[in-house]
C-alpha cells in the first residue's frame, strides 16, 4: 500500500504540479460537484415525495411560499454572501485575522437583522391580503416568516466557509442534511401523526429541520475559521463593506428575481398547480447549473487573486479551460434530459408530464449560460460588480415584462421563455463587458487563451 501511495503521489506530481491553479480549481469544483450531485438525488427524491403527498395544488402552494422566501432572502442577505467570497478569501490570504473576525461578526449581525425585519413585514402583508390568498397560503407565509432568518444566516455562514477555501463541505447542511431530515419529518408527520397532507404541514417540518441545519452549519464555520480569528480583536471597515455588498446584492438579487419571480407570478397570474409544474421543470433544467455553480464558487477567489497580481494570461487560461469543461458536461446533460425528461417528470405525478416543453425551453437558456459562465464572476471579482449588477437588473426587468405578457397566454411555457430570454440577455452582455473591461474572453472558444489587453 505504501508503494502504491508513493507511485500515485509521484504520478500526480509529474502531471499536476501542486501549485498549479487548474488543479486547485478542479479539486474545489469536484468537491462541490460531488456534494451537489448527492444533493440532487436527495432533493429529487424529496420533491417527488412531497409532490405525491401534497398533490399539484398544495405542492404549488408550498413552492410559491418558498419562492417568496427566496426573493426576500436576497434583500435580507444584502449581498454579503457574495461579498464573503471576496473579503473572507482576501483577508485569510494575507492572515489579517482582525478584519476577518470583524467581517464575520458584522455580516452576521446585519444579515440577521435584515431577515427579521423582512419576516415582520411578510406577516403584516400576509394578514392584510389574507382574504385573497388561496387554501393554506396564509399559514404557509407565516411559517416562511419564521424560516427566513434561519435560512438567511445559514446561507451566509456557508458562504464564509466557501471563502475559506472549503467549498466542498460548505453546503452539506443546506443541500444534504436538511432535505434528508425534511423528507423523514414530512413522512412521519403524515403517516404516523396523521397530520394533513398540506403545504403548512410540510413547511412546519421545514422550520424544524432548518434549526438543525443552522446548528450544524455554525459548528462547521467555527471549526473552519482558524483559532487566530477567534482570538483576534475584530476590526471593522464599514464603509468598504457597505459599499461593495449592495452592488453584489444587485447582482445576486437580479439573478434570484429571474429564477424565483416566475414561480410567484405563475401562482398569482395562473394557478398554484401551474407554478408547481414550472418549479419541477425548472429544477430538472437546473441540473445544468450544478456544474456552472461549482465552477463559479471555485474560480471566484482564484480570479480575484490573479487579477490583483496582474496575471491576466493565467486567468484567461484558467477560465478558458473551465468554460470548455462546463459546456461539455452541460451539453451531455442536456441530451440526456431531452431523451428522459418526460419520464423524469412523471416521477412527480402524471400531471407533471405537461411540463416537458417548459423543460426544453429552459434547457436552451441553461446551455447558453454554460457557454458564458465565467462572465459574471470575472466582473464581480475584478471590481466591476456595479456593471454586472446593472446588466442583471435590466435582464430582470425584461424577464418581468415578458412574464406579464406571456404567462396569461402560455402559462408555464411563457414563464420559461421569459427566463431563457433573460439568461441569454444577461450572459451575452456580461461576456461582452468582461472582454471589454477585464480583457478576457468570458465565453466558449477553442483558440489559445490569452488576455486581449494588458492589466
Amino acid at each position: 500500500m505504501g508503494r502504491l501511495t508513493a507511485f500515485a503521489s509521484g504520478l500526480s506530481g509529474r502531471y499536476f504540479k501542486p501549485e498549479d491553479i487548474i488543479t486547485a480549481v478542479a479539486r474545489q469544483g469536484a468537491g462541490m460537484l460531488a456534494v451537489r450531485v448527492s444533493s440532487l438525488v436527495i432533493l429529487f427524491g424529496v420533491q417527488a415525495l412531497l409532490a405525491r403527498l401534497l398533490g399539484a395544488d398544495q405542492f404549488g402552494v408550498y413552492t410559491v411560499a418558498l419562492a417568496v422566501m427566496g426573493v426576500l432572502q436576497l434583500f435580507a442577505r444584502q449581498g454579503f454572501e457574495i461579498a464573503a467570497s471576496r473579503f473572507v478569501g482576501g483577508y485569510s490570504g494575507v492572515d489579517n485575522w482582525s478584519l476577518l473576525n470583524g467581517f464575520v461578526k458584522a455580516s452576521r449581525m446585519l444579515v440577521l437583522g435584515g431577515a427579521v425585519i423582512f419576516s415582520i413585514g411578510l406577516v403584516v402583508v400576509a394578514n392584510l391580503i389574507s382574504d385573497s390568498l388561496g387554501d393554506g397560503m396564509l399559514h404557509s407565509l407565516w411559517l416562511i416568516a419564521a424560516i427566513l432568518p434561519l435560512f438567511t444566516v445559514l446561507q451566509l455562514e456557508a458562504a464564509i466557509v466557501r471563502g475559506m477555501g472549503r467549498a466542498s463541505i460548505a453546503d452539506i447542511p443546506t443541500w444534504i442534511l436538511h432535505p434528508l431530515i425534511l423528507a423523514a419529518g414530512v413522512s412521519a408527520a403524515v403517516f404516523l401523526a396523521d397530520a394533513p397532507a398540506s403545504a403548512p404541514t410540510a413547511l412546519a417540518v421545514f422550520l424544524g429541520t432548518a434549526v438543525c441545519a443552522v446548528i450544524v452549519q455554525h459548528i462547521i464555520m467555527m471549526r473552519v475559521l482558524p483559532e487566530s480569528v477567534h482570538a483576534a480583536a475584530p476590526e471593522y471597515r464599514w464603509a468598504e463593506w457597505m459599499k461593495a455588498a449592495p452592488a453584489m446584492m444587485l447582482f445576486a438579487g437580479s439573478a434570484v428575481l429571474i429564477s424565483q419571480a416566475n414561480t410567484v407570478l405563475l401562482g398569482a397570474m395562473s394557478s398554484a398547480a401551474e407554478a408547481g409544474i414550472y418549479n419541477i421543470s425548472g429544477r430538472i433544467a437546473g441540473i445544468l447549473q450544478l456544474v456552472t455553480f461549482c465552477f463559479i464558487a471555485a474560480i471566484g477567489p482564484v480570479a480575484a487573486r490573479l487579477h490583483a497580481k496582474g496575471d491576466l494570461d493565467e486567468l484567461a487560461r484558467v477560465t478558458s479551460i473551465g468554460v470548455r469543461v462546463v459546456f461539455a458536461v452541460a451539453l451531455l446533460a442536456s441530451v440526456i434530459l431531452l431523451a428522459a425528461g418526460e419520464y423524469i417528470l412523471a416521477i412527480f405525478g402524471d400531471e407533471f408530464r405537461q411540463g416537458y416543453h417548459t423543460l426544453l425551453v429552459l434547457l436552451l437558456g441553461q446551455l447558453f449560460w454554460a457557454a458564458t459562465v465565467p462572465a459574471g464572476v470575472l466582473l464581480n471579482m475584478t471590481g466591476h460588480h456595479n456593471e454586472s449588477g446593472r446588466i442583471l437588473l435590466v435582464a430582470a426587468a425584461v424577464n418581468f415584462g415578458l412574464c406579464a405578457l406571456l404567462i396569461p397566454v402560455y402559462g408555464s411555457i411563457g414563464a420559461a421563455i421569459a427566463t431563457s430570454v433573460a439568461i441569454v440577455l444577461w450572459n451575452g452582455i456580461m461576456a461582452w463587458s468582461a472582454e471589454r473591461r477585464v480583457g478576457i474572453r468570458a465565453y466558449l472558444t477553442f483558440t489559445r487563451a490569452t488576455a486581449t489587453r494588458s492589466p
